[in-house]
């Protein structure tokens, strides 16, 4: 069975690496109109920042799976029983 938590890390990862490459070379674009630049590089910058708040919350949600009672976990699996 795939691993949800590392398949949500993997995609996040992912999604950000390609936001930080976005954005450096928005930075490093010499004919572009500067403030598009600067509007483009905030939305950039914003999404990284959401998928960097996205990454905390995983680490936080999948930490706990351990402290979940048999009965909570298994009420959130009840499409494969």
């Amino acid at each position: 069975m795939p691993d949800l938590k590392v398949d949500l890390n993997n995609k996040l990862q992912n999604d950000k690496y390609y936001h930080e490459l976005e954005l450096v070379r928005l930075a490093q674009e010499p004919n572009m109109n500067y403030s598009k630049k600067i509007k483009l590089m905030i939305k950039k910058m914003s999404k990284i920042t959401l998928i960097n708040s996205q990454l905390s919350e995983l680490v936080k949600y999948f930490s706990t799976d351990t402290n979940i009672p048999n009965n909570q976990q298994s009420q959130g699996q009840s499409h494969t029983e």
